[in-house]
């Protein structure tokens, strides 16, 4: 079955005034699948598109358009943009214009599900990975094919002040013993909100590796974004 995978690395925004958390928490990703959905009732397509948007000092989005694209296909791309074009975010700090690169993957082969239990809900516990997500970018230079998708499964225990207390992998497609070490040395860095209710929880969370984007040729690009080479699945 083919599925949408949402990619967070690579969303590279400037300007300030909205955290990265903040960003992803203002993204519709059932609207961006449903948008896929419609496409392939019709015909199968996979690949890679790049949405730039930006988010103005009252919170919504003023301006969208398509910063890369290999699937080709104009009815998912007006769909898309449509839906960007709809959403609100938190206003930004000082009320300043931001600029967000988003690059999503949909690819007909499906990562496990990510899976959260105990004291923190999965919103949280998925909003804190997607936060700290440059810290996993030294991991993709220790990864022997970068031009390759990989993927990774950390399966890791919060414990109830939210420190992460036990980390495992599985399922790696990383291609190198230390970049799996690397993965794990650095989720047990990342700090979660403490459970209101004092349990322990456990998380399950693929993460898939993709490369950055060919430069574009002669394209207009957007205002200081910069491209990187991992997505978290949703």
């Amino acid at each position: 079955m083919l599925t949408l995978i949402s990619m967070m690395l690579a969303a590279a925004a400037s300007g300030g005034g909205l955290s990265r958390e903040e960003i992803v928490r203002g993204i519709d990703m059932p609207a961006i699948q449903r948008c896929y959905d419609v496409v392939l009732a019709q015909r199968f397509v996979e690949g890679r598109l790049t949405l730039f948007f930006r988010i103005g000092g009252d919170g919504k989005v003023i301006d969208a358009r398509i910063d890369g694209d290999t699937l080709g296909d104009e009815g998912l791309k007006g769909c898309i943009l449509g839906e960007a074009r709809a959403w609100t975010f938190d206003e930004p700090k000082g009320g300043g214009i931001v600029n967000v690169t988003y690059p999503f993957v949909f690819s007909s082969s499906s990562p496990p599900p990510a899976s959260v239990s105990g004291g923190l809900s999965a919103t949280t516990v998925m909003g804190v990975v997607d936060a700290a997500a440059d810290r996993f970018d030294p991991c993709m230079t220790l990864r022997p094919n970068r031009s390759a998708f990989a993927r990774i499964t950390a399966v890791f225990t919060i414990d109830r002040q939210g420190h992460v207390t036990e980390v495992t992998t599985r399922d790696s497609t990383l291609g190198s013993t230390s970049a799996d070490i690397c993965i794990r040395d650095v989720v047990k860095t990342i700090a979660f909100p403490a459970a209101p209710d004092g349990r322990p929880t456990s998380v399950t969370r693929p993460l898939t590796f993709v490369p950055p984007d060919p430069p574009p040729a002669k394209q207009e690009k957007p205002p200081a974004t910069s491209s990187k080479c991992m997505l978290w699945p949703f």
